[in-house]
């Protein structure tokens, strides 16, 4: 069956160029193989819609033909998915730019990515960290902050990231020509596709420094352990994941990368959640079933007393209105707790019990 590239996208069949690019734009972040949550394979699947849909001339023969125009399978003939991916992750010394058809694609991965885009350097991006973080169901009812240890990759403290030892003077990098890029022409199967990678001597700086600093060796990074905090909000779910910006590994002369924080809730023991409500039981006699009466119920809040209506049946949920947990970046709004009532049926009576419900039995 023929791809539907334009389903692909979620785009309209008379979607302008610049929807398509948008639409681009949005999955491409959105499923990028190296964010939490990302698909290689969905990846894979929007850039070959991209390279379709977004190649005027493509488009109409694919308008006409569908998906099998010429065979189309995404990238081949000397464009490999890896070169692709390592185009995209910044790899090989940074973001190349692919130029399909007129469309720059280095463009758009220097605004998704932390590349460069047309007539600028590529600047490098340091590799994000995630991390997992355990907390308790009842550290969820107010914000927390967690100090994590993280052994990652820091700007050097003597030159500051620069490579060059303090007080010295930068020169024009010799293999890119200060141009902080390495361009060349290559022919495929989509027609010549110009490649433009970050200098690996100066990592896209375009400068080299004359005398390397002694601490990091020139590399302007160092490897050592990190004491971050993290805040994680009030009313967070199990799985959800925190980005901290900035705060992964850093990289020479370009930009942070970022640290995500996957949350994991711990079960309270007696307690379910959904959402912002909590449910729990409580168990009782028949007799406080019948009559009502008022006990102590545990929350996540401390202990409360719980008034049990005349008449509870077994099953009966009780309401204990703002007892759950808290909406997340809402503060001030909580979910309920719900108590469900457990009617305990004796298993023994003694003799007085069995003779005042016999009673009570022939008064019904």
């Amino acid at each position: 069956m023929s791809k539907d590239y334009y389903k692909v996208l979620g785009v309209d069949k008379n979607a302008s160029a610049e929807d398509i690019k948008k639409a681009y734009r949005k999955m491409a972040h959105q499923h990028h193989p190296d964010k939490p949550g990302g698909s290689e394979e969905k990846f894979k699947e929007i850039n070959e819609a991209f390279q379709v849909l977004g190649n005027q001339e493509k488009r109409q023969k694919f308008d006409q033909y569908g998906a099998d125009f010429e065979q189309q399978g995404g990238f081949g003939g000397g464009v490999g998915w890896e070169d692709f991916m390592r185009a995209a992750r910044g790899q090989n010394g940074g973001a190349a730019h692919f130029n399909f058809g007129g469309i720059d694609l280095g463009d758009l991965f220097g605004d998704l990515f932390g590349g460069g885009g047309r007539g600028g350097r590529s600047v490098q991006r340091g590799r994000d960290i995630q991390v997992d973080v355990e907390v308790n169901l009842e550290e969820v009812l107010h914000d927390q902050t967690k100090i994590m240890q993280l052994r990652k990759k820091n700007n050097c403290d003597v030159c500051n990231g620069s490579g060059a030892e303090p007080g010295t003077h930068k020169k024009s990098c010799g293999t890119c020509g200060g141009s902080g890029q390495i361009e060349h022409m290559q022919r495929t199967i989509l027609g010549m596709m110009r490649t433009a990678r970050t200098c690996e001597t100066c990592y896209g700086a375009g400068q080299v420094p004359e005398k390397v600093c002694k601490h990091c060796r020139g590399d302007g990074v160092l490897t050592r352990d990190s004491d971050i905090k993290i805040k994680i909000p009030a009313g967070i779910s199990d799985g959800e994941t925190i980005r901290v910006s900035g705060h992964g590994e850093s990289v020479q002369g370009g930009h942070h990368g970022d640290l995500y924080v996957r949350v994991s809730v711990r079960n309270k023991k007696g307690f379910e959640r959904s959402g912002m409500d909590l449910y729990t039981d409580a168990h009782i006699s028949f007799a406080q079933a019948a009559l009502g009466d008022t006990i102590s119920l545990e929350t996540l809040d401390g202990s409360v007393k719980l008034a049990i209506p005349a008449g509870t049946q077994p099953g009966q949920r009780i309401r204990l209105k703002g007892y759950g947990v808290p909406q997340l970046q809402r503060e001030g709004h909580r979910g309920d707790l719900y108590v469900q009532a457990v009617v305990e049926v004796p298993k023994k009576l003694n003799r007085k019990q069995k003779k005042l419900l016999e009673e009570f039995k022939e008064l019904e």
